[in-house]
């Protein structure tokens, strides 16, 4: 059913908005840092340096930095829109290995991607050992991470009327977030890149946490992403700010009814669900979907 045609019954909707301070509350306001349950990677022999990892031209190009005893003869790829709930399987592709000035690069088209966060998996393979493949790993994620904006970034303000309409509202380039809420956060944040980055990560998993509330199980995972979200502002940008800035994505967001009942059926739903949160930073800088600086 299409969100134009639902059609909610708000009396019990301001009864359940009234009783969101007893109820428990699945996001919270303040995190509790224990220590975490996501595994800790052994580190690959390898690393998969970003040379720019914020793409604005065609290519995403990485430097792959090796010591003497590990030549790297072939590189398989596979790249993943890191806003996606479920990663569907894709195969390794071969690509070029190029000389540049600091060693060995590979370069990736993203001319055809939509604006927004990607993960891209590597397997190579050695000189002196062709028959196994090594993966890229740090110690908390297996991917490198690059963002791709349109150049000049930007969207223009939609119609209220249409983009009202529907829970999800008008995406009109793509990248996850909704237009008046890209305008607001390009208008806001000019010349602070890293804190303009994690303010659109907390928009893309809002806005995908108020779209995936007839699955369970996607709405856990939405709810997980978004709370890795808002410690990755707050890495960035400070815990008082980030509380700022998240209450501000919250209020462009819920501005129909729709979308607010969207919001409380999700936290009904996910009621009781826990979050285990951390005080290293450097898994903090992990929950970012971007290059931390």
């Amino acid at each position: 059913m299409s969100d134009s045609k639902v059609k909610y019954d708000y009396e019990k909707l301001n009864k359940l908005e009234k009783s969101r301070t007893t109820r428990t509350i699945v996001i919270p306001e303040k995190y509790k840092y224990l220590d975490h349950t996501r595994p800790k990677f052994e580190k690959s022999r390898f690393e998969v340096i970003p040379l720019n990892s914020h793409v604005k031209t065609t290519n995403a190009r990485f430097l792959l930095k090796t010591n003497s005893d590990f030549d790297i003869e072939q590189v398989k790829i596979k790249i993943h829109n890191a806003n996606e709930l479920v990663f569907k399987e894709k195969d390794y592709t071969l690509t070029r290995i190029f000389k540049g000035p600091q060693g060995k690069e590979i370069n990736i088209n993203v001319s055809k991607l939509n604006p927004g966060f990607y993960r891209l998996y590597l397997k190579v393979k050695i000189e002196k050992d062709k028959k196994n493949e090594y993966q890229y790993r740090t110690s908390y994620i297996d991917f490198a991470r690059f963002s791709v904006e349109t150049k000049p970034p930007g969207v223009e303000l939609p119609s209220p009327e249409q983009n009202n309409a529907t829970i999800k509202g008008i995406d009109s380039d793509g990248d996850g977030i909704r237009d008046d809420v890209q305008v607001w956060i390009n208008k806001n944040y000019v010349n602070q890149l890293q804190i303009k980055l994690a303010v659109q990560q907390v928009a893309r998993t809002f806005q995908t946490l108020l779209t995936s509330i007839d699955n369970e199980e996607l709405s856990k995972e939405a709810l997980s992403r978004f709370l890795d979200s808002s410690i990755c502002l707050e890495v960035i940008a400070g815990f008082d700010e980030e509380s700022k800035i998240r209450a501000n994505i919250k209020k462009l967001y819920l501005n129909t009814k729709d979308r607010l009942y969207a919001e409380i059926k999700a936290n009904q739903k996910l009621s009781g669900q826990s979050y285990i949160a951390f005080q290293d930073i450097e898994k903090k800088k992990a929950l970012c979907s971007f290059n931390v600086d």
